[in-house]
């Protein structure tokens, strides 16, 4: 399962033969569309989740709440079912798609909120971790982009969002379309039956804190609250 952008992916499969497989963009609306994806996949092919071999979901990074439903969901059923969980990297999974057709370095570049992204680079064929994961400005990424000696090509939604501005800053790497924006259901599919499973609760790559949290202050200064003393009233003001 992934729902770390803006589309729920769900693929089930045996080995490499993908079973059933759904694609839906959601913009926020995972909530709605896994559970009922999951359920109509189960319908269909008459698997149930005790049929099941283990359950993978994307840990991020990428938007809270789809990870969170992804999570949550693959969690219930491994829980429900007693099988094995296993967790996937976002961004390798992105860079496993076009590093099977270059030579150049794949830099994915994906949105984390305004003028902020994750970026991680990776080497081609092999899908090798040439970095860790940044959580970086605009200008910061191209900066450590830029230091490449060797060809890149750029990837993912933080390329799409500010096209203009890496095309300014990083004239001579590759832009790949929208189409590498997202893993493919095969990829998903192969990584997940690749993934080492267990019986420990899934952690979630959030990276950087949510919104909510960076706002703290200015909703402190709203009510007329201190900022320590907000945090340790946030119950009381969200019930």
């Amino acid at each position: 399962m992934n729902s770390a952008e803006d589309r729920v992916q769900l693929v089930l499969g045996l080995d490499l033969e993908i079973i059933f497989a759904q694609e839906i963009k959601v913009s926020n609306r995972a909530i709605r569309v896994l559970p009922q994806a999951i359920r109509y996949c189960f319908q269909e092919t008459g698997v149930g989740p005790a049929d099941l071999g283990g359950v993978a979901s994307v840990l991020g990074p990428g938007t809270f709440t789809g990870l969170r439903v992804s999570i949550a969901l693959a969690e219930g059923l491994a829980r429900g079912a007693d099988i094995p969980l296993a967790g996937l990297e976002y961004l390798p999974l992105l860079a496993a798609g076009p590093a099977r057709f270059t030579n150049k370095e794949v830099w994915v570049c994906t949105h984390a909120r305004k003028g902020l992204v994750y970026v991680q680079g990776f080497s081609a064929p092999e899908v090798r971790p040439l970095t860790g994961i940044g959580v970086l400005g605009l200008a910061e990424a191209a900066g450590l982009i830029g230091k490449r000696e060797q060809a890149v090509c750029l990837i993912g939604s933080g390329i799409r969002l500010y096209e203009d501005f890496w095309r300014e800053r990083l004239p001579g790497a590759a832009h790949l379309d929208g189409t590498w924006d997202h893993p493919s259901l095969r990829c998903l599919l192969y990584r997940a039956g690749r993934a080492e499973y267990t019986r420990e609760p899934l952690r979630p790559l959030y990276l950087r804190p949510s919104d909510a949290e960076v706002n703290i202050p200015r909703l402190a200064a709203l009510r007329g609250v201190d900022v320590e003393d907000f945090k340790k009233r946030i119950p009381d003001f969200i019930k």
